[in-house]
């Protein structure tokens, strides 16, 4: 990826999203657009059941890399790893699903019965 002056290089008219300091970087995560979501459909189910923090990473980073893809293009998932750390990936991921408007409910907690 290439670099410019320590940073990202956004793509013109940035899209609006939550601001994190990643990796000493202040990034915006951008919601996922609706390619990403049907895209990681199947395993929103799993996020927050996953029995191992490699198992969470799995899940967690590609999704996490799809959102900053959306501003900065030349982002690569080893990239994305590389400004994660234990401190912030609970907290990036749970930016982009709900900026993305999936709303995590604690383990147990009841889905509410549809209409």
């Amino acid at each position: 990826m290439e670099n410019n002056g320590g940073g990202y290089a956004p793509q013109p008219g940035k899209i609006p999203g939550a601001r994190m300091n990643l990796g000493g970087r202040e990034l915006t995560l951008a919601p996922l657009n609706l390619q990403q979501v049907e895209q990681f459909e199947a395993i929103m189910p799993e996020l927050g059941k996953q029995a191992s923090l490699r198992d969470a990473l799995s899940v967690g980073v590609p999704i996490i890399h799809a959102s900053l893809s959306r501003n900065y293009a030349d982002i690569t998932l080893d990239d994305v790893r590389g400004l994660l750390d234990i401190g912030n990936f609970r907290d990036a991921l749970d930016a982009v699903l709900g900026i993305s408007g999936y709303s995590r409910r604690p383990p147990g907690e009841p889905t509410p019965a549809s209409p």
